[in-house]
């Protein structure tokens, strides 16, 4: 049988790992806890937090924070390498041109780290503007080819014809570049914004119109005689893909049927008219 435990005597607990041992940086003090990181022993002068909250000394704690920065300019960095704003977000005196050719650079080389930028972006009138142009362009090119090729006319839906309407030949579609360039890019910018949303797209209707107008730079393919509109159609899809995945924060899988399913809907109801 045990003998009784005398009301005077006090049973002290034993101690923990980190009550044993003494601060790194501060040997006079008692360690109050152990980095996660390194496994230093920390008192409460030294003792920090990482994101997750746990325990971490100062030394680790930069080391986190310059990793954190060195991967965050890693996805907003120019192809150069320089951590640059978008061509058209800058107040420097580069020409729009320069700017135009920037961007055209930086889209066709890397475009994940361009629509990671993207989201800390404002500039939305100078982005419809760079992408009014590339649709501008594109179009009065394939108008070119059309004539210079004698390829066959632009044919207009059945239900259009039954009416009169007339296919389009070269010259028409030169004239109707202006108009066509800024209905293609409203109907683009409501349809994939409304399509992203339903999937649970969280950006607004400025990314989305960012996106869009940047992904428009696809119509400069249109240089390319006979398959340049093929190639145009499919590169613009992959971009939209790659912006609304940045700007919407929607999965892989949404984000391809967000950039899909309206050129989907528009061939269906053109065939059906």
């Amino acid at each position: 049988m045990a003998p009784p435990v005398n009301s005077s005597q006090r049973v002290e607990a034993e101690p923990t790992a980190s009550e044993s041992l003494v601060c790194a940086a501060h040997p006079e003090r008692r360690a109050a806890a152990m980095c996660t990181r390194c496994g230093h022993p920390l008192c409460l002068r030294c003792h920090g937090a990482d994101a997750q909250g746990l325990a971490v000394c100062a030394a680790c704690k930069a080391a986190l924070a310059a990793a954190e920065a060195a991967a965050a300019a890693a996805t907003s960095t120019h192809p150069s390498g320089a951590a640059l704003a978008l061509p058209f977000d800058g107040t420097g005196e580069a020409s729009f041109a320069e700017r135009v050719v920037d961007t055209v650079r930086w889209l066709t080389r890397a475009p994940t780290s361009f629509f990671a930028q993207l989201r800390h972006s404002a500039e939305v009138v100078r982005a419809l503007a760079f992408g009014y142009v590339c649709i501008a362009v594109g179009g009065v090119v394939a108008a070119g080819w059309q004539s210079l090729l004698e390829l066959p006319m632009v044919e207009v839906p059945e239900g259009w014809a039954e009416q009169g309407v007339e296919p389009l030949t070269g010259p028409m579609l030169l004239l109707l570049t202006p108009l066509a360039a800024g209905l293609q890019l409203a109907i683009g910018i409501v349809a994939l914004h409304v399509m992203s949303r339903v999937l649970g797209g969280r950006g607004g209707l400025r990314q989305t119109a960012q996106v869009v107008a940047y992904a428009s730079v696809a119509n400069l393919l249109l240089f390319v005689p006979y398959v340049g509109g093929l190639l145009a159609l499919t590169a613009q899809l992959f971009l939209q893909f790659k912006g609304i995945e940045s700007v919407h924060e929607l999965s892989r899988g949404r984000a391809i049927l967000a950039s899909l399913l309206p050129t989907a809907v528009l061939f269906l109801l053109l065939g059906g008219i």
